[in-house]
């Protein structure tokens, strides 16, 4: 149980880097007034850096080197996350 906890760890601190990354839309978002597209990647970046930080703070004593056999989980951990792409933020335009 304790390699998944360690893994769970990285996971959650990797959650928090990528968190950083809607500084870039929020700043377009925001250079281009669109304030409903604001909203929803400040959101974003709001949930992905609460679960990131919840993840660490819940297996921080878990922390350690990983080992290369638990590389393998640090990929397949989030491979059913990253299949779920049909979750849309605004619906579909109608063609004109």
């Amino acid at each position: 149980m304790r390699p998944i906890l360690s893994v769970l760890n990285v996971l959650g601190a990797l959650l928090m880097l990528f968190s950083g990354y809607y500084v870039l839309p929020l700043a377009t978002a925001l250079v281009y007034g669109e304030a409903e597209s604001l909203r929803v990647f400040a959101l974003c970046a709001g949930i992905t850096l609460a679960a990131g930080g919840a993840l660490v703070l819940a297996t921080w004593r878990f922390r350690r080197e990983l080992k290369p056999r638990d590389g393998y989980l640090l990929v397949v951990f989030p491979s059913p996350t990253r299949s779920s792409n049909r979750c849309r933020v605004f619906p579909p335009r109608a063609p004109p």
